[in-house]
């Protein structure tokens, strides 16, 4: 009697089948709607040895062809590296608490006349210019490359290379045992070279004369967005299917547009003994603000596809906005549209979009500017020269070594109201001054040395009017 109540309150209050599905995860279910949508996981590499090349080519196609996506290119660069590049303020320290200011002005001056005249290895291009072009390469490739060479003034030129000649389909394992992935050759987990094509002569890659590169003279920059990646994947990945769809709409709403224009119509009836064929069919012309007179007989029906239609601006607008969500730029940077935009949603959305911008100018000083700034030291002192008046710089290279690098920064939306809440949090010791200069871009220690120069030079014009 006990065992039969037993079964029947586990039957009673057993959960259905049901309520265990509301218990599952809705998107790992195989539902009807959800047909073609994959359940399969594969690593990035797995999935990039068969798409990367493809994904690569739509990208770079886009870039030449969608106005869209080249605009989001130059956003990019304007705003990860800008007009001045990231600015390198050398640290080197007399003692533990004073900065040694000729050494660091020498420092800074080597520096700034490497990255306009010496870093090149063509010569071509400015180290600022170089850089914008990376950031645009990385937009549109997802990665970029550049060997550096122990040549030049300071003994450090680098030479860009592009990064679809990375041999993507060798994936082998090596004679030294190594094994490379998708043309990166690894050693362990560490990357221990990298297999180039060459260039042939009419310009085109070629996989006839590889060569392999040892890790040491070669950088290879992408953001990782997995783990275990080898190659770095387009910015635009996410949008590059919807910039197609939209870019073929927009193409169609304008040849609509042209036709509803044109007012074209069809004619019927009528003797076409003396009509004009094109490709069997009978045509007229008709030029604007003409009247022909119809022949006895023939009708005209006017043909009119009612264009630009009202549907038109919100689906392209929401087009747009879902191409910059994937590529972290907000909808008014990536269209320029600014009717929507009010103090509020700018100052909101902006701030969002410029941290991207910061986390991409982090990641661009730790992959490139920073090592190189290191290489330009320590080849530039070996050679003497860097130069404190007629004496190089003597002491041990590691101590030039320390300096602080900043990316641009933003004016703000409203400079007063910004300026006044600074004020307030200094006033209330919720802030220093080198963290409102830095904010700006700038470096305490210079701000307060130019503000030292200024006040001698009010001293001594001060004291030249007294006379």
């Amino acid at each position: 009697m006990f065992g039969l109540f037993k079964k029947r309150i586990k039957e009673d209050y057993a959960p259905s089948k049901s309520q265990f599905q509301k218990r599952d995860f809705s998107a790992a279910q195989n539902k009807l709607f959800f047909d073609g949508w994959t359940n399969q996981s594969s690593s990035i590499d797995q999935i990039l040895k068969s798409q990367h090349s493809s994904l690569v080519a739509r990208s770079r196609e886009q870039t030449r062809n969608n106005p869209l996506m080249r605009h989001a290119a130059n956003i990019m660069a304007k705003n990860v590296i800008g007009s001045k590049g990231i600015t390198v303020y050398p640290k080197v320290k007399r003692d533990a608490q004073r900065l040694d200011k000729p050494a660091n002005e020498a420092i800074k001056a080597a520096w700034a006349d490497w990255c306009v005249n010496d870093c090149d290895y063509t010569g071509s291009m400015s180290f600022v210019e170089l850089c914008s072009l990376w950031v645009k390469t990385a937009f549109v490739d997802g990665e970029f490359l550049f060997m550096v060479h122990n040549e030049g003034k300071y003994g450090l030129q680098v030479e860009n290379i592009d990064p679809q000649l990375i041999y993507t389909e060798r994936n082998q394992k090596e004679t030294s045992g190594n094994v490379t992935r998708l043309g990166v050759e690894y050693s362990g987990s560490k990357v221990a070279a990298l297999w180039l094509k060459t260039i042939d002569e009419d310009g085109g890659y070629s996989a006839y004369n590889v060569r392999r590169i040892d890790a040491g003279q070669i950088y290879h920059c992408f953001i990782r967005d997995w783990a275990n990646q080898s190659r770095g994947i387009p910015w635009a990945s996410a949008s590059l299917t919807r910039l197609k769809h939209l870019d073929a709409y927009d193409e169609s709403a304008l040849v609509a547009a042209r036709a509803g224009a044109s007012k074209m119509g069809f004619i019927s009836g009528g003797d076409d003994d003396d009509d004009e064929y094109d490709n069997g069919v009978p045509t007229m012309d008709f030029n604007p603000g003409t009247i022909e007179k119809l022949a006895d007989g023939e009708e005209f029906t006017g043909f009119d596809p009612n264009y630009p239609s009202d549907a038109y601006t919100p689906f392209t607008k929401k087009g747009v906005r879902d191409v910059g969500a994937g590529m972290d730029i907000s909808y008014a940077s990536l269209s320029g549209d600014m009717s929507d935009v009010n103090y509020s949603s700018i100052r909101w959305g902006g701030q969002d979009e410029r941290e991207s911008f910061i986390d991409k100018q982090n990641w661009f000083i730790r992959c490139v500017v920073k090592p190189l700034y290191e290489d330009f030291i320590r080849n530039a002192v070996l050679r003497q020269q860097i130069m404190i008046g007629t004496r190089p710089l003597s002491r041990p290279v590691n101590e030039y070594m320390k300096a602080h690098f900043q990316g641009r920064r933003w004016l703000s939306t409203d400079p007063q109201k910004e300026a006044k809440g600074f004020q307030m949090d200094l006033e209330s010791g919720l802030i220093s001054p080198q963290r409102i200069i830095a904010s700006r871009g700038e470096d305490p220690e210079e701000i307060l040395e130019e503000i030292r120069e200024w006040e001698a030079m009010r001293g001594i014009n001060n004291d030249q009017a007294d006379q």
